[in-house]
């Protein structure tokens, strides 16, 4: 996918004290193992129903939900797909979620009994339903690129099967977009599985993703012309930041940031970008009340309504006197929200105040 950035300065700075929630992947984490099971069934049923799912190899396939803690979801090759409780928050009750995680099972079920007689009947439904869109008639042989790299197993990161994972991923991707849930759903859990493991190699997965990205859209759109109609319903926030700088404001005293990032599937909701501060392991104190987080520490934000696309740039600032004690020098950490979803969060960015 091709994504146009440009930076559109908002032409006005808005500071807040909203306070950032940093513990939660996802609002509401708390989808039990029964509610889980039922939604994952539901799931399973859509996905083989779809042509693609029914050219999968036959089997008794069912949904377990475990009570193990792991962040995992497996299957033993028999039908049987396992989802341990520890992923739960990332899945929430979003049917979309769990149709990419149980797609992907199923692509590793696809991969290791594909032989001869499924995998080609896959690769030519995804030709097939690709050819019927506007994008496949423009570019025929897109569909079977996006399968003609080795293929292979697990939702795991395990290191010796990277190759096997993307190929899984991108094998559930195909299935869940066509049954009827938008492919950003399985960016969104890659992003929770990332945030939750605190594991960078989530961006990587992400990146072999996109492979299959504009095949799988140009499916799912041409079916479901109105999300809100699909199966999996609306699709989530996506987004991530692009450049941030900082200025010194001499004269007013103060460091300004201009914060630039792109969000999708934002319609109806809040965008936050929001900034906190530390010096060492320690977060910086607000001296002034409008900068304090309720637990002291100092936080700048900004906010403003969400929209289908968005390529923007907002401008948030920090005066000398907003914070305590005689810190001039310290790191700024800067995080792109949407409504309670933490989307992106930037690295380190070096603030110096002046005098």
């Amino acid at each position: 996918m091709v994504v146009t950035r440009f930076r559109k300065p908002l032409g006005w700075v808005i500071v807040a004290s909203v306070s950032l929630c940093l513990s939660a992947p996802v609002a509401d984490p708390e989808a039990t193992a029964e509610t889980g099971k039922a939604i994952g069934e539901q799931v399973l049923h859509t996905l083989l129903s779809s042509p693609l799912g029914k050219t999968v190899p036959p089997a008794p396939y069912e949904v377990g939900v475990s009570q193990k803690k792991a962040i995992n979801a497996s299957t033993n090759f028999t039908g049987s797909l396992q989802i341990d409780s520890g992923i739960l928050p990332v899945l929430d009750d979003e049917p979309g979620a769990w149709a990419a995680v149980i797609g992907h099972e199923i692509g590793h079920f696809v991969i290791f009994k594909g032989n001869e007689k499924y995998l080609p009947a896959f690769r030519s439904e995804v030709e097939k339903a690709y050819g019927q869109t506007a994008a496949g008639q423009r570019d025929a042989g897109t569909g079977e690129a996006v399968l003609s790299a080795p293929l292979g197993r697990g939702l795991a990161n395990l290191p010796l099967s990277q190759e096997r994972e993307y190929e899984a991923d991108r094998v559930g991707l195909l299935l869940m977009a066509e049954a009827g849930y938008h492919p950003d759903f399985a960016i969104a859990v890659h992003n929770r599985m990332g945030w939750l493991e605190h594991n960078s190699g989530w961006g990587a997965r992400e990146a072999h993703l996109m492979r299959a990205y504009d095949v799988a859209l140009a499916i799912f759109q041409s079916r479901w012309p109105d999300p809100a109609q699909s199966p999996g319903g609306k699709p989530p926030p996506i987004g991530d930041f692009g450049m941030i700088t900082t200025t010194p404001d001499v004269k007013d005293r103060s460091v300004v940031f201009h914060a630039g990032f792109h969000v999708r599937n934002a319609a109806g909701l809040e965008v936050r970008v929001a900034a906190v501060f530390q010096e060492g392991s320690a977060l910086v104190e607000a001296a002034l009340s409008e900068y304090r987080s309720p637990g002291g520490a100092l936080e700048v934000n900004a906010m403003l309504p969400g929209a289908s696309q968005m390529s923007t740039e907002v401008t948030l600032r920090l005066p000398s006197a907003a914070v305590a004690g005689t810190h001039r020098t310290f790191k700024a950490v800067f995080y792109l929200i949407v409504g309670n979803e933490r989307l992106d969060t930037s690295k380190f960015i070096h603030v110096e105040l002046p005098e």
